[in-house]
């Protein structure tokens, strides 16, 4: 599904999930990393944000802030001056080029939107959050968790709202001119991204084998299309991953890890706390509270 039309690019939303937060006391401070795009507009009261420690302005009622994926949010609620609740909605995203290329490589994100910029914002969330509020939909988010499948349905309908945001967004946001190279690079390891998606405990050298590489070319490839070593993609891509099921399923922390590619237990949340600076635990219970 096609959002920008940058000759051969194909942007696609593999996931996507709105939400609401209703806080009732002043000064509460989350921090916290999120496998997802954060979009998150405040409704009453404002935002007081850091990404990455880059202070933001104020997020006042109607504005918007944008956080990508693996970013550091350190976020304090205010509520309005007459004491009324802080209140906002979000969605998170997570979006693709050809399928497997992170959304990031071509968009560089506003990380702060106007009141005026973000409109249409609240109204596709709004959107988004009537349709996730239909019965069939509960039942399709139910049977998913289920399955241990996390809680994104991505119906059509949903997909193409999803895709309309997406399409706001970068009507906002400077689009970067795709290096030649990294695009090529790119194409030689999408098969080797693919494998890992749907494999996180793959070895570098059956990577290259799919890639049909030696091992020291898919490394210098591959380095050049992400910008880091194949080793460290895995990992990364394992812990997003780990952190997506935790927020979203109740599976058990074993079950995480040893779907996410990890054998043992300890070595993945020493792996997660060094990346999230939680335990599975802690993050598993603070980010469903804000859910």
């Amino acid at each position: 599904m096609r959002i920008l039309d940058p000759g051969e690019f194909a942007f696609t939303v593999n996931v996507c999930r709105a939400g609401t937060v209703h806080c009732l006391e002043d000064g509460i401070q989350h921090i916290k990393t999120l496998p997802f795009l954060s979009i998150v507009q405040a409704i009453s009261g404002r935002y007081e944000i850091s990404l990455d420690h880059e202070r933001l302005p104020d997020i006042s009622a109607g504005a918007c802030f944008i956080a990508p994926a693996g970013v550091l949010q350190d976020i304090i609620h205010r509520l309005p001056d007459n004491g009324d609740p802080m209140k906002a909605r979000y969605v998170f995203l997570d979006v693709r080029v050809n399928g497997t290329i992170p959304f990031e490589q071509f968009i560089r994100f506003p990380r702060f939107l106007t009141p005026e910029q973000a409109a249409p914002v609240g109204k596709i969330i709004d959107e988004l959050l009537e349709l996730q509020m239909s019965g069939d939909l509960q039942r399709q988010d139910s049977a998913l968790s289920e399955q241990g499948l996390g809680t994104f349905p991505l119906t059509l309908h949903l997909h193409r709202i999803a895709l309309s945001l997406a399409e706001h967004i970068c009507g906002l946001s400077r689009q970067e001119t795709p290096d030649l190279r990294s695009v090529k690079a790119w194409d030689r390891i999408l098969l080797a991204i693919q494998a890992i998606e749907k494999e996180p405990s793959c070895s570098v050298s059956m990577l290259a084998k799919i890639s049909s590489l030696s091992v020291p070319r898919f490394h210098a490839v591959f380095k050049e299309a992400t910008g880091i070593s194949p080793k460290a993609y895995i990992l990364d891509r394992q812990l997003r991953k780990a952190a997506g099921l935790l927020i979203t399923t109740n599976m058990p922390l074993s079950e995480v890890a040893a779907q996410c590619g990890f054998s043992d237990q300890f070595h993945f949340s020493k792996r997660f706390k060094f990346k999230f600076g939680q335990s599975p635990r802690k993050y598993r219970q603070s980010h469903q509270k804000m859910l």
